[in-house]
């Protein structure tokens, strides 16, 4: 099965502090005092008082919280993932160090405990889920490492039975097939098994795991420094990642370190170049709208050195991206699929953004099965793409980013949808003001088909049809203001979709999808776009 369950727990949230111990309906005699009022303490004393808490992508969810950790089992994926990778244990640390309340690492050893009592191994619970249970494991080790030489002791039994858990979960990584492979849960797997092995000595773990790390690392970013994984957000997901590998580890760890250290230095020219001029992540591939600080990846001398030009083409990934900071304008197109993980069908789609997005996508609603949109998400119809006969027909991975000669011009081909070779140019000047999408479509079968071009249009902006000089136009107003228009010879027609800038919004936000239509066997079909 196609792997799909996205990393939705926010960055810092991986190198967090995890699990569960006594169970919660055991509460302390006495209700720790409110000395401090940190989001942390509050989040903690919530937790404590039988109220689960999660932050997703900077929103809070609730849940009630007996001490019954079977209780969560029928809620969001998503949500199951935080509260069982125990993405809220750094906020006890951080309770105890705003109030010194020896209480609040208590308590986060009795919510380890618990779980470790109640929870036993079942791979088909999201409780064990592969990169769940990674981040449970990376979160505990963080607490127990911030914890150890503090005033508090668990009793023999329970250290016991941790310590125990601990040993069988690393060995669940290393030596079974509980081991996800050569993706991104599996190196989550194998940084928490590193982790363990470094700590409590076990040379055979740590040398399967540093190994399996560098070829993760190594497969999965290209020449360019580029993540393979289809979507922008796991560029810097994984970045993170190996920065904190890097820090944490040197040569006598991770044998080939200098080798992950050059890909990690190169893969600052795309973190940078692949973020719109607001500083944010487009929804491409399964990604939402993080707003990105840079430095928080990367130094300013590997900032300082990075590629500094406007266009930057990485053909192996499959990106070509032309950046104008100061006319705010941007634009990329894509062209490829090396990974399985996150990819959707966006053959040679684009997402264009002068002073705020205009055309954009569908966006990720998240991995919630039951909901037709986690689907829907992936499909080419979601994307500014190619539609042959209201619906494509597709296979293999067969589509690339192709060279011009112009700087001013980018090119792709996609041989995936069936009996159809399409070919995509997109021509531009500086300030992005004049776009021309020339479309070559030739039908392998030598049958007439239907062809259908989708350009999504961002919630911000409003479409008007108007005919002008024998021409369709699409006039596109933001708010009230005209700041383009859309112009073809075809058949235009307008469309109602969602868009989502963060998972599981609720609701998703209306817009609109221009379609631009024709029938034919062999065509060259053209689009212009004129931005103010």
């Amino acid at each position: 099965m196609k792997l799909r369950i996205l990393c939705l727990v926010i960055l810092s949230s991986i190198v967090l502090s995890a699990c569960g111990q006594e169970k919660l309906n055991n509460k302390p005699e006495q209700k720790i005092e409110q000395t401090n009022n940190s989001k942390s303490k509050i989040i903690s004393d919530k937790i404590i008082d039988g109220t689960m808490v999660i932050d997703f992508k900077g929103k809070e969810q609730t849940y009630k919280f007996d001490g019954d950790w079977k209780a969560f089992s029928n809620i969001e994926r998503s949500f199951q993932r935080l509260i069982y990778g125990f993405s809220f244990l750094d906020d006890f640390f951080n309770a105890y160090e705003d109030t010194k309340d020896i209480s609040y690492i208590k308590e986060g050893y009795s919510l380890i405990i618990s779980f470790v009592e109640q929870m036993e191994f079942d791979k088909s619970k999201m409780s064990w889920h592969d990169e769940t249970t990674a981040l449970r494991m990376t979160n505990i080790l963080n607490f127990i490492k911030k914890t150890e030489q503090l005033d508090f002791k668990l009793s023999n039994k329970d250290e016991e039975l941790l310590d125990d858990n601990l040993k069988k979960t690393a060995e669940l990584f290393a030596f079974t097939d509980f081991y996800s492979g050569n993706n991104n849960h599996g190196f989550f797997q194998d940084e928490a098994g590193l982790m363990y092995a470094v700590k409590y000595g076990r040379d055979d773990i740590k040398d399967i795991c540093s190994k399996r790390i560098e070829k993760y690392i190594k497969d999965n970013f290209d020449n360019d420094g580029v993540h393979l994984e289809n979507s922008s957000e796991y560029h810097y997901v994984l970045v993170a990642e190996l920065k904190k590998v890097l820090d944490n580890y040197d040569e006598n760890v991770i044998p080939n370190y200098n080798e992950l250290k050059e890909i990690y230095v190169k893969s600052a020219d795309f973190a940078y170049q692949t973020l719109l001029p607001s500083g944010i992540i487009p929804n491409i591939g399964d990604s939402w709208s993080m707003k990105i600080n840079l430095n928080d990846y990367y130094s300013e001398d590997i900032l300082n050195n990075r590629n500094t030009n406007k266009r930057q083409t990485y053909y192996e990934s499959g990106y070509d991206i032309y950046k104008n900071m100061d006319k705010k304008a941007f634009l990329l197109f894509r062209g490829g699929y090396i990974k399985n993980p996150h990819h959707h069908n966006d053959d040679l789609s684009f997402w264009l953004y002068k002073d705020g997005n205009i055309f954009t996508e569908f966006g990720s609603y998240g991995y919630e099965e039951s909901n037709p949109h986690t689907k829907y998400q992936t499909d080419f119809e979601a994307h500014n793409t190619l539609i042959v006969d209201d619906g494509n027909k597709f296979k293999g991975k067969d589509v690339k980013i192709t060279k011009t000669d112009s700087p001013w011009e980018m090119s792709g081909v996609t041989k995936r949808i069936s009996n159809i070779t399409f070919k995509r140019n997109i021509r531009f000047n500086k300030d992005l003001s004049n776009i021309s999408i020339i479309d070559t479509v030739k039908s392998l079968d030598k049958q007439e088909h239907k062809y259908t071009r989708l350009f999504h249009l961002d919630p911000s902006i409003q479409p008007k049809i108007k005919k002008k000089l024998g021409k369709n136009v699409v006039e596109l107003y933001r708010g009230d203001k005209l700041i383009g228009k859309l112009i073809t010879e075809d058949e235009v027609s307008l469309t109602d979709d969602f868009y989502y800038s963060v998972y599981y919004q609720n609701p998703p936000q209306s817009t609109k999808v221009i379609k631009v239509d024709c029938n034919g066997i062999d065509k060259e079909m053209k689009v212009d776009i004129e931005l103010k």
